[in-house]
């Protein structure tokens, strides 16, 4: 169940005590460049103690920040940093904005994540982020169609009006327990005592009802690259969703398959050269996760094969999994007769219109809402 939203009440700025040399005047906002990967990568140390990024990387921080600005052709003029008048290389906030390819009702549109905003904390309450803003709107930074968050309960969230709306057809977080105590526990500890009671009835009806998905008369398989059998499944999955990151191959090798961008598996349901559909995994993290899941429309036997796969992937015993969907998605009675349960938690995607006004949104606020959304459109992997 989401936390509940508090005020938020900044501190006085007259009552904190600064290090000498802390003075808006040292500080201008300018692009970012390719010059600067290594200096926003000490940026981030100096503002985490080295606790950024928190998830699997292969490659230096500073190769990491280089894949992520570049997430499209026009992605580098979104970027900004902030540095000192005397020293160019000193960076004292970042922004980073991912621009993914959006799939908008037949058309293909834009839409706009921001990932990283972040101000050391002896250079917060200076007003460096209306400097920002204020650099962005002099240059018309708004190139997107519509812009998305995921951390609704965040304080940089909530003060930016991403609070409202949000998806009608909520994103549930579908999580198959690695034991049965946790089957008991973790829906406690997150919601109460009741829904522990329905998820252990859930299952209890399940097992009794033995309800088989589909079986897949194929293969599921490595994949190492995504290509023109993947564009294939896209192409046909497409027209059930009027809301969805476009899933083209050039998009999501850049996502999934450069090894900057984290390690991931990449998995293939295939009937000898065709691609039914594919996944994408961290079978070893805790929980694991299903960060993305596409079929061809109607082969349901392929959802239930890539999500055994997934299950058979996990590396260790006990350990959960997950699987992020909208709760009336295509594939969660699939998914659910798999032992999967809604574990209560909410990513609660939130959105708010830029080109895309919010009249033409509406239809987002339906809890039938024909949305496509996975983990792997989030920041969080």
């Amino acid at each position: 169940m989401p936390a509940a939203e508090e005020e938020i009440v900044p501190p006085d700025p007259s009552s904190i005590v600064r290090p000498p040399g802390i003075e808006p005047d040292r500080v201008i906002v300018r692009m970012a460049t390719d010059r600067d990967y290594e200096a926003i990568a000490a940026h981030l140390q100096r503002c985490f103690d080295d606790g950024w990024p928190s998830f699997d990387l292969n490659c230096p921080v500073a190769d990491h920040v280089a894949w992520k600005m570049h997430s499209d052709p026009e992605s580098a003029s979104q970027q900004t940093v902030a540095t000192l008048v005397d020293d160019d290389q000193f960076v004292v906030s970042m922004t980073i904005w991912v621009r993914r390819p959006l799939w908008f009702r037949g058309e293909q549109r834009v839409v706009l994540d921001v990932c990283d905003i972040s101000v050391h904390p002896d250079w917060r309450l200076i007003k460096i982020n209306q400097k920002r803003r204020e650099f962005q709107t002099e240059r018309n930074f708004e190139t997107q169609d519509m812009q998305m968050s995921w951390l609704a309960n965040h304080p940089a969230t909530r003060r930016s009006g991403l609070r409202q709306p949000t998806l009608g057809n909520r994103v549930i977080v579908l999580w198959k327990p690695g034991s049965l105590r946790k089957l008991l526990l973790v829906p406690y500890r997150v919601v109460g005592w009741r829904r522990s009671l329905e998820v252990a009835r859930e299952e209890l009806l399940r097992r009794f009802r033995r309800s088989k998905p589909p079986v897949f008369a194929g293969r599921v398989v490595p994949l190492e690259r995504f290509d023109d059998r993947t564009d294939a499944v896209w192409e046909a999955a497409k027209s059930q969703f009027d809301l969805a990151v476009a899933r083209t191959q050039d998009y999501l090798n850049w996502r999934y398959a450069d090894p900057r961008a984290g390690r991931f598996e990449l998995r293939a349901a295939v009937e000898g050269d065709e691609v039914i559909g594919y996944s994408v995994l961290k079978p070893w993290a805790d929980p694991a996760e299903v960060i993305d899941l596409l079929v061809r429309p109607g082969r349901l036997d392929a959802v239930a094969a890539l999500m055994r796969d997934a299950s058979a992937q996990v590396r260790q015993d006990g350990v959960d999994l997950h699987c992020w969907l909208p709760g009336h998605h295509p594939y969660v009675e699939t998914v659910r007769a798999l032992g999967f349960h809604d574990s209560g938690r909410d990513p609660s995607v939130r959105y708010v219109p830029a080109k895309i006004t919010l009249e033409e949104l509406a239809f987002l606020e339906d809890a039938d809402a024909r949305v496509h959304i996975t983990e792997g459109d989030s920041d969080f992997v």
